[in-house]
């Protein structure tokens, strides 16, 4: 819902239906795009035998360039239902766009003279039809394709104009059935109220009587339209002149509904005439693109669609939301996320905002542990803007959650740091061993071991990692079977034939000595800082290469390589168990 405080008035040029040229023009040419004109019921003043001098106007404001509002009025729209056409019985409709809570005023003059014998002929009733079909048939409402018919015969709609009226008065013998009138529709063209200003009662007068119509403020109840017109039901001539609205909007500019997803639903959504296009409305203020009626929001990075609820580019951060589609919009959640942007889904206000009262700021806290994670940072900043820590949180629930998130970032920076040292350490201690290019690729399929685990299951990264070790076995078996001192000449015979995945086995045992040393809460880099990184590599290799030969009798070649890669994972086990009660 848009809203305003602008204090405004619409006011609509008075239907004087002077054809007189004026500043270049007529008044009535202005007017007939406004009211509904019947030329042949426009007639000069003079037939309204006794009608007084009045000027055009309602002593209101008239914004119609081509009306001099200071002459005398010389035409007047006579209403005479004795021929029993329409167009003889109502006249000089007006449609307007109204919304809850606007203020309608209407103005205008009514003339009629009773003749001696009173008015006793029987009155030639309009329906309700009739008054919807020129309704229906303004340029407000013409677009819509809906007719008279179809809106009567909507379930409790008033069948009779006295109801539609809200009670208008049958004919009297001093006052003809005439008066200006008016019926508020809903935005689905369901009847919302009616009213009427009858014509003057001329009593025992038969000189005329003459009224000057200002009708009560019209309150708005719902948005939707107003249909204000002038009718004559008796089988007398009635004559109106001046027929003047004037619209205040009230605070509402625009009502929109939403589909889940974004699509406006355009059946119960509103806007106020007359006013400019609000576009930044859905996903956090978007701009929605109504251009040829493609009806998509511009996001900063993408298009986002929401008949389809999909964006139409690929996510820029795919990678890093790998399980979710490259087109998705937030999170497929959009009661709870937005994506204002269009790369990162964020919280809505159910979940982890914050809102701001006098001081004081009030968080709820999400279920699901990205979602805690997205929070805590934005938390985070805001306290840290605030110049507060973690502790002076008063809100026990979210104190702790900032603080098991705190204490989770820290602990991954940390083992982060650590793992980036223990690749230097690693490097250095076997580069003298194993030739540098086969060492860097053990290292990116260790990488890509771990990638492989956190996207596609732990049982599948087993599998991955086990095959990695019986090439590694193979490598071990073939170096001893060959009689060679060289390992590398193993390493060579091996990979030619199963490829260089082999060379994992190096990397499960750099694994399991950074998994070692993390789980004593050893500092791999304060470990070897005063040690040979050279001489520890060459005995942690060694003594599985001696376990092996030495195990010749122990059993199979492949027991012998199992047994050799245990000796050398508890070697880097002990190293780092001594360091850490050193």
């Amino acid at each position: 819902m848009v809203l305003t405080e602008e204090v405004k008035q619409n006011t609509y040029p008075a239907a004087t239906l002077e054809s007189v040229t004026f500043n270049g023009s007529s008044a009535i040419s202005v007017e007939d795009d406004y009211y509904n004109v019947t030329a042949g019921n426009v007639v000069p003043q003079t037939m309204a035998t006794g009608i007084p001098v009045y000027q055009n106007n309602n002593i209101v404001p008239n914004n119609n360039p081509y009306s001099n509002t200071t002459a005398n009025s010389a035409s007047l729209y006579k209403l005479d239902a004795a021929t029993n056409t329409v167009p003889n019985k109502t006249g000089l409709g007006i449609t307007l766009k109204v919304m809850a809570g606007d203020n309608i005023n209407v103005f205008g003059i009514s003339y009629h003279k009773k003749p001696a014998g009173n008015y006793v002929l029987a009155s030639n009733p309009i329906s309700v039809v009739n008054i919807l079909d020129l309704f229906s048939a303004t340029g407000l409402v013409s677009p819509k394709g809906i007719s008279g018919t179809q809106i009567s015969t909507q379930p409790g709609f008033p069948t009779t104009v006295t109801n539609l009226l809200n009670n208008q008065p049958a004919q009297t013998s001093t006052r003809p059935r005439a008066g200006i009138n008016w019926v508020v529709l809903d935005e689905q063209f369901k009847w919302v109220s009616g009213g009427f200003d009858m014509v003057g009662d001329a009593g025992a007068s038969t000189t005329g009587t003459f009224k000057n119509h200002v009708v009560p403020t019209i309150s708005i109840p719902k948005n939707g339209y107003i249909y204000i017109y002038c009718s004559n039901e008796s089988q007398y001539s009635v004559f109106f002149d001046n027929l003047q609205v004037i619209h205040k909007p009230g605070p509402i500019l625009e009502e929109t509904h939403y589909y889940p997803f974004g699509l406006a639903m355009a059946g119960i959504s509103s806007k106020a005439a007359i006013n400019l296009s609000n576009t930044y409305k859905f996903n956090g203020g978007s701009e929605l693109n109504g251009s040829f009626d493609v009806n998509f929001y511009e996001t900063a990075c993408r298009l986002y669609d929401p008949q389809i609820g999909r964006f139409w580019q690929v996510d820029e951060l795919a990678e890093s939301n790998w399980e979710w589609s490259a087109y998705m919009f937030s999170l497929n959640n959009p009661m709870r996320f937005n994506d204002p942007l269009g790369l990162d889904p964020e919280l809505g206000l159910n979940a982890g905002t914050a809102k701001v009262l006098d001081n004081v700021v009030v968080f709820s806290i999400p279920k699901s542990f990205w979602a805690q994670k997205r929070a805590f940072y934005r938390i985070n900043d805001l306290i840290e803007r605030q110049g507060v820590t973690i502790d002076m949180i008063q809100q026990e629930s979210l104190r702790k959650m900032m603080e098991r998130q705190d204490y989770d970032t820290k602990f991954r920076m940390r083992v982060g740091a650590m793992t980036r040292e223990g690749d230097k350490a690693f490097l250095n201690a076997v580069s003298w061993f194993i030739p540098g290019g086969l060492i860097t690729k053990a290292r990116y399929l260790g990488y890509a071991a771990k990638l492989f685990k956190s996207k596609r299951g732990v049982a599948a990264a087993n599998v991955m990692e086990q095959s990695g070790i019986e090439l590694g076995k193979e490598i071990l078996a073939n170096w001893g079977n060959s009689g060679s001192a060289d390992l590398n000449d193993a390493f060579t015979s091996v990979l030619t034939s199963k490829g260089k995945i082999g060379v994992k086995v190096i990397g499960s045992v750099y694994n399991s000595f950074v998994d070692a040393s993390v789980g004593n809460g050893v500092d791999i880099p304060g470990v070897v800082g005063n040690k040979d990184m050279n001489a520890v590599g060459r005995d942690l290799i060694f003594d599985g290469i001696k376990t092996y030969a030495g195990a010749a009798a122990a059993g199979s070649a492949s027991e012998r390589t199992q047994l050799a890669i245990d000796v050398m994972i508890d070697q880097s086990k002990k190293i780092v168990s001594n360091a850490g009660e050193n």
